[in-house]
């Protein structure tokens, strides 16, 4: 009997990540149009990414974590840790991204135990304007 819960359970665990997205492999990621960069041959360093609904996961393929973009209304919000807490200091830096249609707002601040201090603000504006 034992053995005949064990195989549902393998086959439920199958077919559950049989109808999971998965990480498709690209060459860059392109956050003004929120979509991979594909060539035809790609080489390393890449990034994974994987589309569900109305969040994007993107995963560089140098390192482990993750970016979560999620659709907000009229816009992508992103939270990511740019350095971790340390056993020296109880202190570590965010960044909340805000993109919108060809604007990226980057708010940066450091973080420490009992609450934010040092607040930076960048605005990112393509490289390519057209002005008419």
């Amino acid at each position: 009997m034992k053995y005949i819960y064990l195989l549902i359970f393998i086959w439920v665990a199958c077919f559950e990540a049989n109808c999971q997205p998965k990480f498709v492999k690209y060459q860059t990621f392109d956050e003004y149009k929120m979509q991979g960069i594909k060539e035809k041959r790609i080489k390393y360093p890449c990034v994974y990414i994987k589309e569900n609904g109305d969040t994007i996961f993107v995963r560089k393929s140098y390192d482990t974590n993750i970016i979560t973009y999620i659709k907000k209304q009229d816009f992508w919000y992103a939270k990511l840790k740019i350095e971790e807490k340390t056993s020296f200091t109880d202190r570590y830096r965010v960044c909340e991204r805000f993109i919108y249609n060809d604007t990226i707002i980057d708010y940066e601040y450091i973080k420490k135990t009992m609450g934010k201090y040092l607040v930076l603000l960048f605005l990112f504006i393509p490289k390519q304007i057209v002005c008419s």
